[in-house]
């Protein structure tokens, strides 16, 4: 390598310093940077200008000289003249060359740019001196998060501002950078100016100012996202404990039900109410039955049908033609065994539809009555053996003939109507005489050949209960004449009350997803539920008592989307498809009206690759009628304008149904077919094969769908390839049919580069925490990033072009005025304004505002940090500041009483006992002569004076301060005090002490006794207690003491600040400055507990 380019790669890294910062400097200013040293590549000196931050957190433009790409060393220098700092690299002899006055002032306006965007910054931005940690330069951020002022951080070490809780990580640090020369995403713990200690994610490059080593250092606060992660982590162990277990109680009932399939004789089944009546569904137990597995008959379409007896395979297709006439069939008929032999099977049939009468499937059960046709094929032993299936039915069945004679019932039929004995040849009426007359009509109507059913119907017993019964009446016919009736119940009451409280439970989580302007829809598919939000039922035009499911939601697919529809679910519920479905169709609504409606669904799937099986699909529709209208117009006023398609400035073409060109516009001839014999030719024929496939899977959703195709493909021109936006779409003829397909193309290559661009930097904004949106002076708001929407509670595409003051509701009004004043007069704001959040609540946040220009209009850029939380605790601080000096004011008063009562006791007690005593003395001296016995007598008055006299000065010392606590510890103190006063007042005290160390802190011990002697003091004084229990524990962490008294107790509410005196605030104020708790719990009549805890770690006995 050339030593010039080893000067140009030196450069590089070194400007790299500042690229890589989204902050300091965008992409396409570090871009211009690295051109300007790759253009000093050709000379031996140049200069040019660039931006470096300066020592006031600002971006200042600056000059550098080059002398050459092999070095260059970065100054600083301040300017006289103006309020900037300058950073030059000051060649021997420096080198103008033309045009270089002219660039810097065209960049300045950009600087300037630039310089608030690292103003405004929101994340922590120091550097330092490698050597010794001298802090050279922050910005506003790192100082408003760290707590300190400007003049308390620069100049001074990090070792003296106490950053580092270890210094010992920035020796780490160091050594990493020298070996690495940049550090990435370092988590790194960081101590506060008020102590606290918080999680950092920083990143760290050295860089060389002044010729000497220092740090440039980008941080970002993790601490709450720690904290969240933590949470999430518990939360989401909560989650998937619940899972599971919901998971075993689900595989149990399944395991139940597969059970009761297996063991039945009849095999259930589902098949399909078109075509061929493929199944869907057969129970296993078919294979006892017919000897095939249910997969043989579910794999095959046409396995049912091929197997039927081909003389009875006629009689079987007319009998399921009339189950759609009528809605049910039984019909008997010979089944293929695999053992080669036919059974006879008796097969009853119901068709299942959808709400609006729709066949959805046909439901059945199938039972071998081989045995019961070959004992006896007459119709006596065949009624008999119907008989005993009715009785033995696991429903409520009974058989009637003509006149309401008990033929057979079942004995669920029995216990239902209370019915006991033999009932057969009795009358209905005659077993039950007060039954309705609505019945009776029903079964005359059913005597009459009518098949009658209804679900979930009221039936009151004879004994006033309600029962809901699901019912049905269907003549039976014996000689091509109504024989009589079979009805069939079932007790669903049950069901209908679940259903009534799922119904209430849906009208709540209604109310609250109406709010939202799109369509909710779940489908569990294991459970088989579906829901439709209020919201959906209104797209489709159904009542909110419309049963919801997939059948239901298919029937009201229009019948051109339907098969697209139904293709994109199983793919998205396929094993191996995608669990992601967009698309757009038709819905065809109850009264006839036709809606578009935009679906997004997704499915969850229970495991991974092939084996995984979907759980449940969630979704949301938008109603997109209006847009799809306004396609159709286009699609008029494209047809009513074709003449004019080669005066546009795009591409447009026609093609015939097999994908030949029959038209082209001028543009599209020249520039993409210039010599080309294009007519009547494909696109394999014109364009490269991938291009050309493209194209083609694009004109087949056409011509499927019959509606405009709109994408993004790609192009050949002039052996570049490019991007067009392509409008695809069928051009009918006089009958409406589709008979062409027509298409445009503008190309947008340039704009998806800008695009591409612009969400580039968008990106970069979003990233930040803090409310960043811009507005258009005098109009509305242009731009909204993430943090604001995560603030405020609005998102993006709701407030777009609204007034920013408006929509916040800015306070105070005042403010609002002088920010537009400001803005207009000086380009910026700063300060302290009150918005409101979405949801109504205020927020205080710290605001800066700066006017920019962009496309030849004004706009500001508006940068909110939320400084609620903080306000409230200055708040909380002031008022804390406020009781302080009240508690100081009550001290020094309290301080003054003290000093005279002890100067009371002094002179009115004990001086005065000690002027007697001196007086005896005195008398001793003008009688020497005293005679013994009268001197001994003197001398014992004297001694039990002077004995009183020092108990009193020891009583007044202790009160003063105990000895005892700082001689003999804290439970002898506490002991000794308990007993005087217990002997003093004749109160009955119980001590209870336990785990207390050894050895306690003589200010912990001291806190703890003032607040005990103090709580002990009020009890004697104001409780009128019968019976006070004083608690003394220890533990690890701390000594926790409580005082219990049965006094009188008092409202604690009511008791203000002012009210507490000094005893409480002073055993407040000793706890606080200990860090520890302080806790009062009375009520009148029941006594009071005063309860104390400081923390402290020493070994526990």
């Amino acid at each position: 390598m050339s030593r010039q380019a080893a000067g140009l790669s030196l450069c590089r890294r070194r400007f790299s310093l500042a690229c890589k910062s989204p902050i300091l400097m965008r992409s396409h200013r570090a871009s211009r940077a690295v051109q300007f040293l790759e253009a000093c590549s050709s000379s031996d000196s140049s200069r040019s200008c660039c931006n470096v931050d300066g020592l006031e957190g600002e971006l200042r433009p600056c000059g550098i000289y080059v002398r050459s790409l092999e070095s260059i060393s970065l100054a600083m220098t301040p300017k006289a003249a103006k309020k900037k700092r300058w950073v030059r690299a000051r060649p021997l002899s420096p080198v103008l060359r033309p045009g270089d006055r002219q660039e810097r002032s065209v960049e300045s306006a950009t600087d300037e740019f630039f310089a608030d965007a690292f103003r405004l910054s929101p994340h922590p931005i120091g550097i330092t001196e490698l050597e010794t940690g001298r802090c050279l330069e922050v910005n506003d951020a790192c100082l408003e998060i760290f707590g300190f002022r400007r003049d308390e951080v620069i100049r001074k070490t990090t070792l003296i501002l106490g950053i580092w809780p270890d210094p010992l990580d920035r020796a780490r640090l160091i050594d990493r950078l020298r070996a690495e020369g940049a550090v990435r995403n370092l988590e790194v713990s960081m101590r506060m100016k008020n102590g606290e200690l918080r999680q950092f994610l920083i990143s760290t490059n050295l860089i060389t100012l002044k010729g000497k080593a220092c740090i440039l250092t980008i941080g970002n606060d993790i601490t709450e996202r720690k904290r969240a992660e933590e949470e999430l982590r518990r939360v989401n162990e909560t989650l998937e404990q619940r899972v599971e277990e919901r998971t075993t109680a689900l595989r149990t009932v399944q395991a139940r039900q597969q059970l009761l399939l297996t063991s039945t004789p009849v095999v259930l089944y589902a098949r399909r109410a078109t075509g061929e009546y493929a199944s869907t569904f057969v129970s296993e137990n078919v294979v006892k039955q017919l000897g095939h597995s249910s997969q043989d008959f579910t794999n095959q379409s046409d396995f049912w049908i091929s197997h039927i007896h081909p003389d009875d395979r006629a009689y079987v297709l007319a009998g399921l033609a009339r189950t759609f006439e009528h809605g049910r069939h039984i019909q008997e008929y010979r089944f293929l065994h695999k053992d080669g032999a036919y059974r006879w099977l008796r097969d009853e049939v119901r068709l299942l539809c959808d709400d609006v009468g729709a066949p959805i499937e046909l439901i059945g059960f199938q039972i071998d009555v081989s045995d019961q046709k070959r004992v006896n094929e007459a119709l006596r032993e065949g009624e008999e053996r119907f008989r005993l299936f009715i009785e033995h039915a696991p429903a409520a069945i009974a058989m009637f003939d003509r006149d309401m004679r008990y033929l057979g019932a079942s004995r669920r039929w029995m216990e239902d109507y209370r019915l006991c004995g033999d009932i057969l040849g009795r009358s209905h009426y005659d077993l039950i005489p007060d039954f309705p007359a609505w019945w009776r009509e029903i079964h005359r109507r059913g005597l009459a050949g009518e098949i009658l059913s209804k679900d979930e119907d009221r039936f009151v017993r004879s004994d006033g209960s309600v029962q809901w019964i699901t019912w049905s009446v269907r003549p039976w016919h014996s000689g091509g004449k109504v024989g009589g009736i079979v009805i069939a119940t079932e007790d669903v009451s049950a069901r209908v009350e679940a259903k009534r409280a799922l119904h209430e439970s849906e009208e709540r989580s209604d109310q609250v997803i109406r709010l939202a302007n799109f369509g909710i829809f779940d489908h569990d598919h294991r459970a088989g539920t579906v829901y439709w939000s209020p919201v959906m039922r209104e797209m489709y035009g159904v009542g909110p008592d419309e049963p919801a499911s997939v059948e239901g939601y298919l029937a009201l697919i229009h019948p051109d989307d339907r098969e697209a529809v139904v293709t994109a679910m199983k793919l998205t519920n396929h094993s191996v498809g995608d669990d992601v479905n967009l698309m757009e169709h038709r819905v065809v609504r109850p009264d006839g009206s036709i809606r578009w409606l935009s679906l997004r669904s997704w499915t969850l799937f229970d495991n991974d690759g092939t084996d995984r099986r979907p759980t449940r699909t969630l979704g949301a529709m938008i109603d997109v009628t209006k847009r799809k209208q306004a396609e159709e117009a286009l699609k008029v006023s494209e047809r009513r304008f074709a003449s004019f398609m080669d005066n546009l400035h795009g591409f447009a073409w026609i093609k015939d149904p097999e994908g030949r060109y029959l038209y082209v516009n001028r543009l599209f001839e020249e520039s993409l077919l210039a010599g080309l014999a294009w007519k009547e030719k494909t696109a394999r024929e014109l364009w490269p094969e991938e291009i050309a496939e493209q194209y083609e899977r694009n004109d087949k959703k056409v011509w499927e769908t019959r509606m405009p195709l709109y994408t993004v493909a790609p192009f050949m021109q002039d052996g570049e390839v490019r991007h067009a936006l392509v409008s695809k779409f069928p051009i009918v003829d006089h009958s409406g049919s589709p008979a062409l397909l027509g298409g445009v193309a503008v190309d947008i290559t340039e704009r998806k580069q800008a695009e591409e661009l612009l969400r580039q930097q968008a990106d970069l904004l979003n990233q930040s925490h803090d409310a960043i949106f811009a507005w258009k002076i005098g109009g509305g708001i242009v731009y909204w990033n993430r943090g604001a929407e995560e603030l405020y509670g609005w998102r993006s595409d709701e407030v777009i072009g609204r007034y920013s003051h408006t929509l916040l509701n800015t306070s105070p009004s005042t403010t609002t005025k002088e920010m537009e004043a400001c803005l207009a007069q000086e380009g910026r704001w700063y300060g302290e304004i009150t918005h409101m959040a979405k949801d109504g609540r205020r927020l205080i946040v710290e605001s800066r505002h700066v006017r920019v220009m962009y496309g030849g209009q004004e706009y500001a850029l508006e940068s909110n940090r939320d400084i609620t939380e903080r306000k409230q605790a200055e708040d909380a601080l002031r008022r804390q500041q406020v009781q302080l000096e009240e508690l100081t004011s009550k001290l020094l008063t309290a301080q003054e009483h003290e000093r005279q009562r002890i100067a009371r006791d002094l002179h009115d007690d004990i001086s005065q006992r000690l002027a007697a005593l001196v007086l005896e003395v005195a008398s001793f001296e003008h009688h020497p002569t005293v005679i013994r016995a009268e001197l001994a007598q003197a001398l014992t008055t004297l001694r039990q004076g002077l004995e009183q006299v020092s108990d009193d000065v020891h009583s007044l010392a202790y009160r003063l301060h105990p000895s005892l606590l700082e001689h003999a510890g804290l439970r002898p103190a506490v002991e000794d005090h308990v007993q005087q006063v217990s002997r003093r007042t004749g109160l009955p005290i119980r001590l209870k002490i336990a785990g207390v160390p050894t050895t306690v802190p003589l200010d912990h011990a001291t806190c703890l006794f003032r607040v005990m002697q103090e709580s002990v003091q009020n009890v004697v004084k104001h409780a009128q207690a019968t019976q006070v229990v004083v608690q003394l524990r220890g533990s690890t962490k701390g000594l926790a003491l409580s005082v219990i008294d049965n006094g009188k107790g008092f409202e604690l509410h009511k008791l203000s600040a002012h009210e507490q005196g000094l005893g409480l605030s002073s055993m407040e104020e000793r706890l606080r400055q200990l860090h520890g708790v302080f806790r009062i719990q009375s009520r009148p009549s029941s006594g009071t507990k005063v309860c104390a805890w400081v923390p402290f770690e020493v070994e526990v006995t």
